[in-house]
């Protein structure tokens, strides 16, 4: 079983913390090939690149990073990869403040079918406006979507989004633009979304301890007052969870 892991990064000086704590661990597993996606602005000479281009582990996306433009380096990094011929069981496409217990969840993935697969760590019920996202009324409330934080397509999935692009939401944020496409074009997958959820959990060092993290797959964290905290308890639990999986 082959499965593509995205990472979704920009650049900020915690998230460059971050960025190397992931590193440290996150290719070991043969099982898993990771690319971090980021946009960014080609200066005047670089015009002429093509508009995605991979150097080392990370897929270059042109354009701008912001909440909106998570969902256009997402598909297009999609786009980019199976017109190179690649092909995969799955796609987890995840965050760079969330770790994953990579044998976890290969263990996770062996067990549930390879085709109609939309799920992940953590269901959501829109409720709430986010004009940053792209939600200014009520109109999308009542959409329940998995959390971009933690996301699996089976590889039939992800065929469907490149091979319809023109169907597919820009104006959202990305968790629920992908959850409305799927819920209307494909609808078995979506309807799958809760039968083959994975364990999330968020780490907060305050509230949780290291051995709380043992059995999730996904641990996301996300200390909004002080991101420090973050890159401080990812580096914990890296050498926390790399010790028990040799254990």
């Amino acid at each position: 079983m082959k499965i593509l892991i995205l990472v979704i990064y920009s650049e900020s000086e915690f998230y460059k913390d971050m960025l190397e704590i992931q590193r440290s661990y996150i290719h070991l597993n043969p099982n898993f090939q990771v690319f971090f996606i980021q946009s960014r602005i080609q200066s005047r000479e670089e015009q002429s690149k093509e508009d995605v281009e991979i150097q080392n582990d990370f897929i270059y996306v042109k354009g701008f990073e912001n909440k909106i433009g998570i969902l256009g380096k997402t598909v297009k990094s999609l786009e980019y990869l199976i017109s190179q011929g690649l092909v995969y069981d799955f796609i987890v496409r995840t965050n760079i403040s969330t770790l994953i217990n990579l044998d976890l969840l290969y263990k996770h993935l062996t067990n549930i079918p390879t085709e109609n697969i939309y799920t992940g760590g953590f269901i959501l019920n829109l409720q709430w406006l986010d004009p940053e996202a792209g939600i200014i009324d009520e109109t999308l409330f009542g959409t329940e979507f998995l959390q971009g934080t933690c996301i699996i397509l089976s590889w039939d999935i992800v065929n469907k989004l490149v091979n319809n692009l023109n169907k597919i939401r820009y104006d959202i944020i990305d968790d629920v633009s992908i959850a409305i496409f799927i819920k209307q074009y494909a609808t078995e997958a979506y309807k799958n979304s809760s039968k083959y959820m994975c364990s999330f959990m968020y780490f907060n060092s305050r509230l949780c301890k290291l051995s709380d993290a043992r059995d999730r797959i996904f641990i996301r964290n996300k200390d909004e007052r002080n991101r420090e905290n973050d890159v401080k308890n990812m580096q914990k639990l890296v050498e926390y969870l790399q010790l028990k999986n040799i254990n």
